[in-house]
């Protein structure tokens, strides 16, 4: 029987709750703020039969803020709530920290005060007020993150700038997250973020999003030529499978075809088995759909 690991699951801290009051009148990305506290993930994790759950930020960003300071106190005062749940909770909780991107050096600080904190993790997300992940600009946190073997989350969040008479009933997560994070992936990818910081293993989310979808179209085009250079030199040739074993680990949110399932399984050792529960935002229904779960191949 293997361990159940929630790698995408919630928490608000009271400045974050703040965060999202003031600046999105408790509706960030058109949803309530739902109430929180640190018993309602471990309710959740115990209906579920979770072992372990890396808390973190949802989105939106907190660089809303569009300040620097602000921004980068928010992101101290989320980490080290995260971090007390953390050492309150060792056996069930760990965190994944926030940090004030597109401000690189309050990042680089934030990083050091993460880890001297234990941080389980770090979750960047897609972009930051309209600067996405791959972005040179951010090449120093990239630097910094990458010092040490590093496990990163990536987060989508509504994109910048985005058409507002489009669609502009549907809230972001609907549909523009799966869209920001298959730009902000093929971003890094231009711009060979996953060669280039080696000691950083990616989780993806939902699937990769459309980024093995993407492959495939351009699998005529002198593009991918391109983007192959790029990859590991371990990777092959083959467009779609190149970026599923590229990806390293990819989310299944409720909503993604299983076939995903099968296209990763062959070509990773260990893989992701399940769903996120994205507490508090969505709510599990079904025990084998909610949890994001690693098996080792390997292991007997």
């Amino acid at each position: 029987m293997y361990k159940k690991i929630d790698f995408h699951a919630h928490y608000l801290s009271p400045g974050f709750k703040s965060f999202l009051k003031t600046y999105f009148d408790d509706h960030g990305d058109g949803v309530k703020t739902p109430d929180y506290t640190i018993d309602s993930t471990l309710k959740t994790m115990a209906d579920n039969n979770v072992e372990y759950s890396i808390i973190s930020l949802s989105s939106p960003h907190i660089s809303n803020t569009n300040d620097a300071g602000k921004t980068s106190d928010l992101a101290t005062e989320a980490n080290e709530y995260g971090a007390k749940q953390q050492q309150t909770y060792p056996d069930k909780i760990g965190f994944a920290a926030s940090l004030p991107l597109p401000y690189v050096d309050e990042s680089i600080a934030e990083i050091d005060r993460a880890r001297a904190n234990h941080a389980s993790a770090f979750t960047l997300p897609t972009n930051a007020n309209g600067t996405y992940l791959g972005d040179p600009s951010l090449d120093p946190i990239m630097e910094k993150l990458n010092e040490q073997k590093t496990l990163v989350m990536l987060h989508p969040n509504e994109p910048k700038p985005i058409a507002k008479d489009v669609n502009s009933e549907l809230p972001a997560p609907i549909m523009e997250f799966f869209f920001d994070t298959t730009r902000a992936v093929t971003n890094m990818v231009l711009h060979s973020v996953f060669t280039r910081y080696t000691n950083i293993k990616f989780i993806i989310p939902h699937a990769g999003a459309l980024v093995a979808l993407t492959c495939t179209f351009e699998a005529s085009g002198n593009l991918t030529l391109e983007l192959i250079l790029k990859f590991p030199t371990k990777v092959t040739v083959l467009p779609a499978r190149a970026f599923l074993n590229w990806l390293f680990s990819v989310e299944l949110p409720c909503w993604e075809t299983l076939t995903v399932i099968f296209l990763v399984i062959p070509w990773q050792a260990t893989v992701i088995v399940a769903l996120p529960a994205l507490f508090p935002f969505i709510n599990p229904f079904l025990e084998t759909l909610t949890i994001l779960a690693w098996l080792d191949f390997h292991e007997k």
